[in-house]
Parts: structure tokens; sequence; C-alpha cells
């Protein structure tokens, strides 16, 4: 790749931040829903058998 083609991929690249950004929107507020939900209190509290089979 000479310095042409890489200038050109930067540009391409740059161009699609935005909407990997937006995509990846929705995934971040289910990250942060579930870890504003399980603190490590709520993680301490939970049974273990609720917690290892998955039932809360």
């Amino acid at each position: 790749m000479n310095i042409h083609e890489l200038r050109e991929a930067q540009v391409h690249f740059e161009s699609q931040i935005d909407c990997v950004i937006k995509a990846k929107t929705s995934l971040y507020d289910s990250r942060d829903k579930f870890a504003n939900y399980y603190t490590v209190k709520r993680i301490k509290s939970i049974p273990f058998d609720e917690y290892a089979n998955g039932k809360n």
C-alpha cells in the first residue's frame, strides 16, 4: 500500500465513524443499563442458585 492508497483508506474510514457510533449506541445503552442494574451490591445479594441458573 502506498501513501496515496493509505490516505484514501483513511478518508473512507473517517467517513464511516459516525455510522459506527450510531450503530453501537443501542449496545452501549444496553451495557449501561445492565451495569447500573447489576451493581456489586446487587450481585453480592443474589442467591447463588439464581445467579448460576440465570433466574434473575
